[in-house]
């Protein structure tokens, strides 16, 4: 009962919160992509994109070194490379930390 629950809960989140449409495993997957800019220590500095999204509109968890590509929800492309790293949220959610190839 509370999975269920959940998994409703997190599809209408998704579907809230969209700002992206990832390709992965063969599936378009809705979640939120950011590229926020970071620094560390005043020393080096760039983009660090990730994309979330619900772990049930996934056949598998994805690895890393799989291949990823986002569009905004109007279509436009925003990004292309590859898992970095995955971490489940612990609510359902992956956050996939991504490298631009």
């Amino acid at each position: 009962m509370f999975d269920a629950a959940l998994r409703r809960l997190n599809a209408a989140a998704a579907r809230r919160l969209a700002n992206g449409v990832a390709t992965l495993q063969g599936r378009d997957v809705l979640g939120h992509f950011d590229a926020e800019y970071a620094e560390a220590l005043d020393y080096a500095s760039g983009r660090r994109p990730v994309f979330q999204c619900d772990a049930a509109a996934l056949p598998a968890l994805p690895f890393e070194g799989d291949a990823i590509s986002i569009q905004s929800t109007g279509g436009v492309p925003l990004f292309t490379g590859v898992i970095r790293r995955v971490e489940p949220d612990g609510a359902g959610w992956l956050v996939l930390w991504l490298q631009e190839l």
